[in-house]
């Protein structure tokens, strides 16, 4: 009877070993599964903010683009302004006629040099 006894109690500390060892398996198991839908939803918020993001990147560019073609249109009007006012300024040399006691004469090169390098600046600028 001494080695059934033996047996049963050497059965059931390995029963007991293996439902312990379950257990904590068990505990083991559940923390993965709420990781994995942790990680689940985490992969989703950053797929719906990346979808976002595009949807701004797009917007952005379109936006972009309708401003540079405002500038670009607003610069070739200041141009053309620039060559008006260049032409105005040229016939009112030929007419007006210079005060005697004036230090400032119609064939003054300082003011066209001036106006030169500003168009020349305007020019550069809107070639970048």
């Amino acid at each position: 009877m001494s080695l059934e006894i033996f047996l049963n109690i050497w059965v059931i500390s390995f029963l007991s070993i293996g439902i312990v060892y379950a257990i904590i398996l068990e505990h083991r198991f559940m923390g993965i599964k709420e990781n994995y839908r942790q990680f689940s939803l985490l992969i989703t918020q950053f797929y719906q903010a990346s979808e976002k993001i595009q949807k701004e990147i797009i917007s952005l560019t379109e936006k972009e683009e309708k401003e540079h073609q405002n500038l670009k249109n607003d610069l070739h009007l200041a141009m053309c302004v620039r060559d008006e006012i260049k032409d105005l300024l040229e016939k009112t040399k030929s007419v007006v006629v210079p005060y005697p006691h004036s230090e400032i004469s119609p064939n003054d090169t300082s003011f066209t040099e001036n106006q030169g390098m500003v168009s020349q600046n305007i020019q550069k600028d809107s070639l970048k």
